[in-house]
């Protein structure tokens, strides 16, 4: 070679920087210089603490271009084997348990004079619930059978059951509004998606007790189906049995299989998730004498929805009348269980309905019934050792107490600078975002404006609430709650108070600014009918984020999180509503055209996935839902570009970031994208997998990171891998 074209060559290929550290050969970008200069090293306690995590979790034997979540994550899985009380354990997981552990020293600590009467409330809520668990006279099963014989009595659990006593209806009156359950019909107060404003009511399908894939296939399901029947017979039999009644197991057995048989009917008649992403096709408003008629045409007379929603409105001042609004989601749905319901036998119905209540009530109040439901879940889960009681304890007081254990939580653990911090990054990535919008090609003038306004109005809820220093306010948010030493009092007031609240605000004004979960929760979303973005303080520390460590760390983490919020309001959900949260058409044809072809390509993508470790269970070739799975796919290509850029922002604007001691090898974007993996780091139980493949939106983690990447031509650069492929899915 020529001397000339050696130099020509030498400066046109990027410098590698060998590591005898990891061995791996690290691509420095042009932005730090083709011929580096010795970077500064950031020896601060953070620092130190970061590099220590990161080279923990990599596996450098693997290649970063072919497997990156391997690369990134490989140590962390090899150190972090799913423990025996879960079916799955990642990077959230793990802050969740840091979280409950500092939450059970909270409410473990002796209350003090000065400290707020809900705070007191809350500890009071989680020892009576630990005390319930050592009670050996079976009171909390005995308060439960007595629940059951004010609707009539669980029939499988009677020799001879008379049905006079029990109307389906005030049943499911009961169920809805005093303990938040849904069976059958699911009805509530809610945004009004064309009038954000106000709330509504609404009717909708109701839950089910599992996955809707496993109850409607008739195969591939053998093992949980059996799980499901068991637990059913073991519970029944045993209530049956504390109430001195012995039930022959022939006639058992059959009521269990016409109860599943009747929820597999239901089941067949819901809407599957990717249906119900068409937001448009579930608003259908009418009036309650509109419903009437309709659900007439299906039964006649089968449910009075005057009646049904008046005993819902009880405990409020509200008056119904037939004129009252209704949005009912699923029309077919509803129409076909009034048939459905008109079909099926008295007693079967009475079954299902008594068992959902028993199956939500059962495990908080009787160590049996909480165990047939682990046998259960060893089973559907993978899980191998049941969970400690303390830990059922704190998910019921936080569930029920959540701002009062919040409160403790913000003052005793949190870092206001989280807050300050993420609140500057997340205008840092929307403000990208407006700014990548006025590129776009494929979004015409019209929309594209429309789309920016959203982006500039969205708000942000981040830590914790505003008046959240304010004791009074505190107490307020919780008037009419009382707690007592006795565990199952507690909790059905706990249910009857969320009930009643969110019943008595129909019609009410929406408090846009109103945090709809605690802060002492590893979460974070967007809200499309307030078009806002919700971190609670409990996501705001490591490995997402952390004060005064290299910001390209907290860009590739929380920074990431972020712009997937932010991106989910324009993903096929958040797109059909507007800067204010109302259902309206505000993009051209010519746009959505255009966008539903790049949501085409994003839902090909992510639906050859594979899973071939469920092939034999399921006898097909599994892959990931690329449909139900398409809105958290494209939140996550969006939410890494969009740190990505915002982070080039801040160093434009800054000092070039020093490197972490032992990854001196990597660029600072290389850190940004195992930063980024670093977030979906995860080990899972086959079992836990085939749940995510049939009812979770996200994707598994490991096609979180390989998704991403395969259509980022940033990482390929930073890595020095070969260009994404042409068909790659891009769309902000």
């Amino acid at each position: 070679m020529l001397l000339h074209q050696l130099l020509c060559w030498l400066v046109s290929v990027p410098t590698l920087a060998f590591s005898l550290h990891t061995g791996f050969w690290g691509v420095i970008d042009s932005e730090e210089n083709s011929f580096p200069q010795k970077r500064k090293i950031c020896n601060t306690d953070e620092c130190r603490e970061a590099a220590a995590s990161i080279l923990a979790n990599l596996n450098t034997s693997a290649d970063p271009c072919t497997d990156f979540f391997q690369f990134a994550c490989g140590g962390w899985i090899h150190n972090h084997p799913v423990p025996d009380t879960d079916s799955h354990w990642n990077q959230f997981n793990q802050v969740e348990e840091r979280l409950t552990l500092q939450v059970k020293e909270i409410l473990e600590a002796e209350s003090t004079v000065e400290e707020v009467q809900t705070v007191k409330d809350a500890k009071l809520f989680y020892s009576t619930c630990l005390k319930a668990e050592s009670e050996e006279d079976g009171t909390g099963l005995k308060r439960l059978i007595e629940l059951l014989s004010q609707f009539g009595g669980w029939p499988m659990t009677y020799r001879h059951w008379k049905s006079r006593g029990f109307h389906w209806i005030n049943m499911l009156a009961y169920l809805t509004r005093d303990l938040s359950l849904s069976p059958i019909i699911s009805v509530y107060a809610y945004v009004d998606r064309k009038d954000s404003n106000h709330s509504v009511l609404t009717v909708d399908q109701g839950g089910l007790s599992m996955p809707r894939s496993i109850l409607i296939e008739s195969t591939g399901y053998v093992k949980q189906k059996e799980a499901y029947k068991d637990w059913l017979f073991k519970t029944a039999d045993l209530i049956g049995k504390t109430s001195g009644r012995i039930i022959p197991k022939d006639l058992l057995n059959l009521q269990v299989d016409e109860l599943i048989h009747f929820e597999e009917k239901i089941a067949k008649i819901t809407s599957p998730t990717e249906m119900r992403r068409n937001v448009i096709r579930t608003y259908n408003s009418m009036s309650l004498r509109d419903l009437q008629q309709w659900t007439d045409l299906a039964a006649p007379q089968q449910i009075n929805w005057l009646t049904f929603v008046k005993k819902l409105m009880e405990d409020t001042n509200i008056t119904i009348e037939w004129t009252e609004k209704v949005i009912v989601r699923e029309l077919d749905y509803v129409f076909k269980v009034m048939q459905l319901l008109r079909e099926t036998p008295i007693k079967v119905l009475g079954n299902y309905m008594h068992w959902r209540l028993v199956k939500s009530l059962g495990p908080e109040i009787s160590p049996e019934i909480r165990h047939l439901s682990f046998q259960f879940e060893q089973i559907f889960t993978g899980a191998t050792v049941e969970q400690p009681r303390w830990k059922d304890c704190i998910s019921s007081v936080t569930s029920t107490l959540g701002m009062a254990v919040g409160y403790s939580y913000v003052r005793a653990h949190f870092d206001n600078n989280a807050k300050q911090v993420a609140e500057k990054m997340a205008e840092q990535i929307k403000k990208v975002l407006e700014k990548e919008m006025s590129e776009l090609p494929w979004m015409d003038t019209e929309t594209r404006q429309a789309a920016q306004y959203k982006v500039h109005h969205m708000s942000q809820l981040i830590g914790y609430p505003v008046w959240f220093h304010n004791s009074t306010a505190l107490q307020a948010f919780y008037d009419g709650l009382n707690t007592t030493d006795n565990h199952w009092d507690n909790i059905l007031s706990s249910r009857k108070f969320a009930g009643q609240r969110m019943f008595s605000r129909l019609r009410e004004k929406i408090d846009r600014n109103e945090w709809p979960i605690p802060p002492a929760v590893v979460n974070a979303y967007y809200n499309p009918q307030a078009n806002s973005i919700i971190f609670p303080a409990g996501i705001l520390q490591p490995p997402f984020f952390k004060h005064k460590r290299p910001e390209v760390l907290n860009f590739g983490g929380i920074g990431v999180v972020i712009g997937h919020e932010i991106t989910h309001g324009f993903d096929d959900v958040g797109r059909q509503s507007d800067s204010e949260g109302n259902l309206v058409q505000w993009w051209t044809e010519k746009t959505i055209e255009s966008y539903e072809a790049i949501a085409d390509c994003f839902i090909s993508q992510y639906g050859k996935y594979r899973l071939p470790q469920l092939d034999v269970q399921l006898l097909r070739q599994v892959t990931v839902n690329g449909e139900m799975t398409q809105g958290e796919n494209m939140a996550d290509n969006g939410g890494l570009r969009l740190a990505l850029l915002a982070y080039r922002n801040f160093i434009a604007e800054t000092e070039p970031e020093p490197a972490l001691p032992g990854l001196e090898q990597f660029t600072s974007e290389q850190l940004f994208f195992i930063a980024f993996a670093t977030n979906w780091c995860e080990s899972a139980t086959k079992e836990s997998l085939l749940q995510e493949i049939l009812s979770d939106p996200h994707s598994p983690h490991k096609f979180r990171v390989e998704g991403s990447l395969a259509n980022s031509a940033d990482f390929s650069k930073a890595f020095n891998c070969p260009p994404p492929k042409l068909e790659s899915c891009h769309i902000w």
